[in-house]
């Protein structure tokens, strides 16, 4: 479903989805890393969480990363690359 949102004309403009968004996860490694991806983003006004990645996905221990919009995805890589943040793989989108 749009919303609609209105031009200075009064002519109706789709203005985004009210459905929630598919989540894309860049998978960091330790809780530091996500945490300073985590503020690199916020930094770049892009919105992410931290979590902590199941071990059975990760197939190593405590794993953690940060989860964004997948619609932001090139957005959150060239920001994580820019700052020097390596990530250990990208899933979803």
């Amino acid at each position: 479903m749009q919303r609609r949102g209105y031009d200075t004309t009064g002519s109706a403009l789709d203005i985004g989805s009210t459905e929630p968004s598919r989540r894309c996860t860049a998978v960091l490694g330790s809780m530091t890393h996500a945490l300073q991806a985590q503020r690199a983003l916020s930094g770049a006004s892009l919105h992410s969480e931290v979590i902590k990645i199941s071990s059975s996905k990760s197939g190593q221990g405590c794993t953690y990363g940060v989860t964004y919009a997948c619609m932001q995805d090139t957005h959150v890589r060239a920001v994580l690359s820019r700052a020097g943040i390596a990530v250990r793989r990208y899933t979803g989108g």
